[in-house]
């Protein structure tokens, strides 16, 4: 029996905000002051106006007595403050996966004498905040408060840095959210295919590389949490950047005072390994159910601080960062109508960096975007790009630069990444000179250097049904991986036949004559639900009639869920909180598979067409189709032939979701096989069921169709 609970998804460093810039002009228009008018031609498209001559803002730099180096940007325009310390050591540097993350978001949990919503309500109070993250080369503490309540912020904010309690009980807390995270990465092509790429451009083993799994959530501890704090947060290795209406005057007694306690300690900063990227060519990461895939083209880049980074920016920019005017804009969206945003960019790492561009496209045209994507970038290393294009790119780009100087948050980033990265502040200022003074011939330069063809990588995340168009193209083997991103292992081929197959099925589950003796199921159970990070528990109730009615409810106090199915031959109804639809299609095929009370064995009644893949792990995977697309793989288990797994796809307010049932603690119900557990994952959500069984139980037919 195979139960279709299927739920809609209720589904870090902040970026700074560009707002609009506008530069004051010197003079005014000399043909307007005569008001002589100027004919438009109206065929010509329009140039870009010059930007003028920008200079960086002003800033200060002090060094505090425990020598925390300080960044003052003025900002006089409203009466507040941002506070943004930068530690100059990420998650790249940690013993423990994910142990850094963890402390970030434990700091605000418990400071001083503040406990976690003594901080809350604090803050909330006079409309301050107080935040932390991370990412793989840095540490950040954010504070904003309006100026007269700087005091107060500075108070919390030093607390938060200085005297974190860590309190196991808000750890317990936050663990289920990152495993949460995790789940949810299975479900998402693009987190997919960028982990994917990750692992074969650094290697599996390479701090850039490394993933949080299920297990290195459960097996963080505290004590390593407060390993990490102590080892790498002390201030001679962090800025601190303030900005906003402050004067070097009215800050500097009050930042002494606030940080007189976090005192230097010896830092031993990482050794990060060089990278062990694996052999160019196409990666395949397998996500079952997917109907779209993530198509990424991959090249080994310079890291943050190097000469040629620069011109790697130039490059990712022009094909795909630039707007409506890159070249993957004017490919694969505008020509082909493959996406509707294409992407390129160029990491900022530390220590090594990848350029990757690609998009998200239908199934049907995954192996023409390869196809387009390679022939783009061969073009930037066998072609001069139009000197035109260059120049447009460096406009957008530079005018962008220059808009963020309207926030004084992005001057100060700016400043705080250029000293984490031992790059000059001089060289920083003269980022528009410089990236502007780039060349056609420096852009095909930088593209055979660092974006060949001959030495890239192609990550594809998307469905099987893909893998045959792949291997059609003929560029080489293909690495397939799954979704846990493990190397794929093979299916042994089996002479087994469809027929056979079934027999044996059947067999497993108690034989024809035990089945055939089985007109009612119902069945009832508690459910345990883990959605985002929370658990709740609630009850489910199942009633299905041979050979082709049932109805299910699902229930849930809090959060309030309601689900209830009605199925009745070929009539399908859902309610879904109050929203009552019928099923029709692909859609109602699932349904009508879910009633049945041994739906695998039915599948050749339902009509699916049934095609034996093989055995891998274990387990033997069959394919089945409906009339009208319903598609699943089903896996048996290779010793007892009982369904073990069986993945599908659920159509979600967010697109297409793949689900992934198991079923477990088989139990003997009137001489057959039914299973104890059902495991439903979709998405970032889980549910377990737990169910007990009354076989041949007179159901009256009204029971399978909605009350009018």
């Amino acid at each position: 029996m195979i139960v279709g609970m299927t739920i809609a998804c209720m589904l870090a460093i902040p970026l700074s905000v560009m707002s609009s810039f506008t530069q004051k002009k010197k003079e005014s228009d000399k043909k307007k002051e005569t008001g002589v008018k100027q004919a438009i031609d109206l065929t010509k498209k329009p140039g870009a106006g010059s930007l003028g001559a920008v200079s960086f803002p002003k800033y200060e730099q002090f060094t505090l007595s425990n020598g925390l180096r300080v960044i003052l940007v003025e900002d006089h325009e409203q009466p507040t403050v941002f506070l943004r310390v930068q530690v100059e050591m990420g998650s790249a540097g940690e013993e423990k996966i994910g142990a850094t993350s963890m402390m970030a978001s434990l700091l605000t949990k418990g400071a001083g004498k503040r406990t976690a919503l003594d901080i809350s309500t604090t803050l909330d109070g006079v409309g301050a905040s107080v935040s932390a993250g991370a990412s793989d080369d840095a540490f950040f503490v954010f504070g904003y408060a309006l100026k007269k309540q700087l005091p107060l912020l500075l108070d919390v904010f030093s607390d938060v840095i200085i005297r974190p309690t860590f309190p196991q009980e808000e750890m317990d807390k936050l663990k289920p959210q990152a495993l949460a995270t995790v789940k949810n990465r299975k479900s998402s092509a693009s987190a997919l295919a960028n982990a994917m790429a990750n692992i074969a451009l650094y290697g599996k083993e390479h701090p850039y590389a490394r993933l949080a799994t299920e297990k290195t959530v459960e097996a963080l501890k505290l004590e390593d949490i407060k390993s990490v704090y102590t080892r790498i947060v002390r201030p001679n290795v962090a800025t601190l950047a303030v900005v906003g209406d402050m004067t070097k005057k009215e800050v500097v007694a009050l930042l002494e005072k606030s940080f007189a306690d976090w005192k230097q300690s010896d830092i031993v900063k990482p050794a990060v390994p060089p990278v062990k990227p694996m052999k160019p060519g196409i990666y395949f990461v397998e996500r079952p159910g997917s109907v779209q895939s993530q198509v990424v083209f991959v090249s080994q880049a310079v890291p943050f601080n190097h000469p040629d980074y620069i011109k790697t920016q130039l490059l990712a920019n022009l094909m795909g960062s630039s707007g409506f005017g890159s070249r993957l804009m004017q490919t694969l969206r505008e020509t082909y109508s493959y996406t509707y945003t294409p992407f390129c960019r160029v990491g900022s790492n530390r220590w090594a960096n990848t350029i990757r561009g690609g998009a998200a496209v239908r199934d049907a045209v995954t192996d023409s975007t390869v196809l387009v994507l390679r022939r783009e970038f061969d073009k930037l290393s066998s072609q001069d790009t139009p000197d035109s294009l260059v120049k447009s790119t460096q406009q957008f780009v530079v005018g962008n630069y220059l808009m963020g100087f309207e926030e004084s948050s992005f001057i100060a980033a700016l400043l705080q990444d250029a000293i984490a990265n031992g790059i000059s502040i001089e060289k920083v200022k003269n980022y528009p000179v410089e990236y502007s003074s780039l060349t056609a011939a420096d852009l095909r330069a930088t593209a055979k250097q660092y974006a060949s063809i001959d030495n890239a990588y192609i990550v594809v995340c998307g469905s099987a049904d893909v893998l045959k168009k792949l291997e059609a193209l003929n560029l080489g083997p293909i690495n397939r991986y799954t979704n846990e991103l493990e190397i794929a292992s093979p299916y042994t081929k089996m002479t087994m036949t469809v027929e056979q197959l079934m027999k044996r099925h059947i067999d497993a589950l108690g034989g024809a004559d035990s089945i055939a003796q089985i007109k009612t199921v119902v069945a009832t159970g508690d459910v345990n639900l883990a959605m985002g990070g929370q658990k709740v528990k609630g009850t489910v109730s199942m009633s299905m009639k041979a050979p082709n009615k049932g109805t299910s409810q699902l229930k849930v106090l809090v959060p309030p869920i309601n689900i209830q199915k009605w199925v009745n031959g070929d009539i399908v109804f859902e309610d879904q909180m109050g929203r009552m639809t019928q099923a029709e299609g692909s859609q109602a095929d699932a349904e009508k598979f879910e009633a049945r009370i041994f739906p695998v064995a039915s599948l050749t009644d339902l009509g699916y067409s049934v095609t034996i893949l093989g055995k891998k792990d274990g387990l033997v995977w069959l394919e089945a189709v409906s009339k009208h697309g319903d598609k699943r793989k089903i896996a048996l288990d290779g010793e007892t032939y009982l369904t073990h797994t069986v993945e599908s796809t659920s159509d979600t307010p967010q697109g297409p979701m793949p689900i992934t049932q198991y079923y477990k603690n088989y139990v003997v119900v009137n001489g057959t096989k039914l299973p104890g557990i059902i495991e439903l994952k979709n998405g970032p959500i889980g549910l377990t069921m737990t169910l007990s069984y009354k076989a041949n139980q007179p159901l009256d037919d009204t029971l399978f169709s909605p009350k009018k």
